[in-house]
């Protein structure tokens, strides 16, 4: 599976990362609502969704500090779930579907951009490589799982001029029960031991690195993959009560994480909002 992503990828595929970096979606889609009369609005924080008589009519944003109404066929979330309450009250929820959004748990992480002179991996540099364990470092329930990806071998225009190598790393951290991502100092104590096994694997890393950038982030994947907290488990995307209302992500029903399951989302949502089959888009295995 790795290697066929790493061709799928290597070759301007969409599963994964974006060849051209992952902007370009946003920017690709911004064109298409702005060619079909569509409006973008930026830096208005959805405030609540209107809704009357069971029907989402709009949305209440703050933008630069006032408040103001945009009126809307349709109302499309996209924010995680587990947020969803802070802009349409719960009682328009049933019970069970409450309690499972509340449960839900995303999973952090540390993330690591590092530039140097060359790959680190040179005899498979478009591979993807995991290891299920990282020593030197022991969180809730173990040693926590690595990886990394030298992206700008995969797409070279993911790094400036063209020149030199840029590999991404990333490490799974709780953020709830308990919340490791905001203990500064086991995170300071992961970010080292992934720095001690890079240097152990690669011994030529200080020579040839430039710089590195770590960052720790709430939130690496929407919902964790734990029982009762996947595929059809997820909320669906489309409201079971309110009429207009719809949602999309990687925290409603598909069948992936991260990019590709907030596209799989996001095209199960298009369905439902136009009531086409927008699947047939996609390789049969995905639909």
């Amino acid at each position: 599976m790795t290697s066929a992503t790493g061709r799928h990828l290597s070759h301007g595929g969409g599963m994964g990362d974006v060849r051209g970096g992952t902007k370009l979606v946003a920017r690709v889609f911004a064109d298409i609502i702005k060619e079909n009369g569509g409006e973008i609005i930026t830096k208005a924080k959805v405030k609540e969704v209107i809704i009357k008589n069971y029907n989402a009519t709009g949305v209440l944003v703050k933008e630069n500090g006032k408040e103001r109404k945009i009126d809307a066929k349709n109302v499309v979330s996209n924010l995680q779930m587990n947020q969803v309450f802070s802009i349409i009250p719960e009682n328009y929820f049933p019970t069970e579907l409450v309690g499972r959004i509340k449960n839900y748990e995303s999973v952090g992480g540390i993330l690591m951009s590092i530039k140097a002179s060359e790959p680190l991996e040179k005899k498979w540099p478009k591979g993807i490589y995991l290891i299920s364990r990282l020593p030197g470092i022991e969180l809730d329930g173990g040693n926590p799982p690595w990886g990394f990806e030298q992206i700008s071998e995969v797409d070279p225009t993911r790094i400036i001029k063209g020149k030199g190598c840029l590999t991404q790393t990333y490490m799974c951290i709780k953020t709830k029960n308990p919340d490791e991502i905001h203990n500064k100092e086991l995170m300071q104590k992961a970010n080292k031991a992934q720095l001690d096994f890079i240097r152990k694997q690669w011994p030529r890393f200080d020579e040839i690195l430039e710089w590195y950038i770590t960052t720790a982030v709430e939130s690496l994947y929407g919902c964790s993959s734990i029982p009762g907290q996947v595929g059809d488990r997820r909320p669906g995307v489309k409201h079971p009560y309110i009429k207009n209302l719809f949602f999309t992500g990687d925290t409603v029903s598909q069948w992936d994480v991260g990019t590709s399951g907030a596209a799989h989302g996001a095209v199960i949502c298009a369905s439902a909002v136009t009531g086409k089959d927008c699947l047939k888009i996609l390789p049969e295995y995905m639909r």
